[in-house]
């Protein structure tokens, strides 16, 4: 049978409902696909339309069909129920307008990222991980999170993907990642980098310290398991990217995936590096 992608972008009209979609239109799907022996994932993204989820389906016709069906079905009581549910709010920048975002599904062609994990093959070992790392958001989603407790969640599967993955390369590759996710040496980069230092000396103790259920703590090592997983699985294949680069990719969708802005990965790399307690060393150091 003929199989193919659906790439259905999911227009909320609110940065606020995002996580409402992941909660209550992604289930559904994901339950449909399963039963159908079909791969899915899914990434939240921004564009001249507004804030958006990115779903991905693939499967025989038949079931894309279905997918759609049952989307566009439910988004009419979705909006009704998200207009009158406040979510989340979410900091705008001083004097910015409320834009009047776009409410919608829109279809588009899925077009896999070849040459960023290496191929074809590459490309079919990384969609198999899209499809867990979705598949531990939805479950993380269940519920409301805290701001401290969806950044707590992102630390701890961070540390985990390291952990397991490129283990005794804490402080490298979060060093690395710091410098990427704060512009690497673009204008600017450097006040961006010491921002986020400041930033990661007031979230550190909520971050690596906040109360999450265990079955919230389990998904996060879980997801740590798979890229390390992933990284194997990938080069028994021959696909020529490294561990460390598997971890760099994976970590940063899992990220998205969860609704944690690169600004604050930039963050949670600083606590995980220990930039920030760098900058205190040295402030010490000054002031002696």
């Amino acid at each position: 049978m003929t199989t193919s992608w659906l790439y259905c972008a999911i227009y909320p009209g609110a940065f606020e409902r995002l996580d409402q979609v992941v909660r209550e239109l992604v289930p559904p799907v994901r339950d449909l696909v399963g039963d159908h022996g079909g791969r899915w994932f899914f990434l939240r993204f921004m564009d001249s339309g507004g804030p958006h989820v990115r779903l991905r389906v693939h499967g025989a016709y038949p079931l894309l069909d279905r997918v759609y069906e049952r989307l566009t079905s439910r988004f009419p009581a979705f909006l009704d129920t998200a207009r009158a549910t406040p979510g989340q709010t979410y900091a705008r920048l001083p004097g910015s307008p409320v834009l009047d975002y776009w409410e919608g599904i829109d279809v588009r062609l899925y077009e896999p990222e070849l040459r960023r994990y290496g191929g074809t093959a590459g490309v079919r070992v990384a969609e198999e991980h899209f499809m867990l790392s979705s598949s531990i958001v939805v479950r993380a989603l269940e519920t409301d999170l805290s701001p401290e407790q969806r950044s707590a969640l992102a630390t701890l599967a961070m540390a985990s993907a390291v952990r397991h993955a490129v283990p005794g390369m804490d402080r490298a590759f979060w060093s690395k990642y710091f410098w990427y996710w704060t512009g690497r040496d673009e204008d600017g980069s450097e006040a961006r980098r010491a921002a986020a230092v400041a930033t990661a000396e007031r979230l550190a103790t909520a971050a690596t310290s906040c109360a999450l259920p265990e079955r919230r703590r389990r998904a996060a090592e879980e997801f740590g398991e798979a890229v390390g997983a992933t990284a194997r699985r990938a080069a028994g294949r021959g696909i020529p990217l490294t561990p460390w680069q598997w971890v760099f990719h994976l970590v940063h969708l899992h990220n998205n995936r969860l609704g944690v802005p690169p600004e604050e990965e930039a963050v949670l790399a600083a606590v995980l590096g220990g930039a920030h307690e760098e900058e205190i060393h040295d402030r010490s150091a000054t002031a002696r």
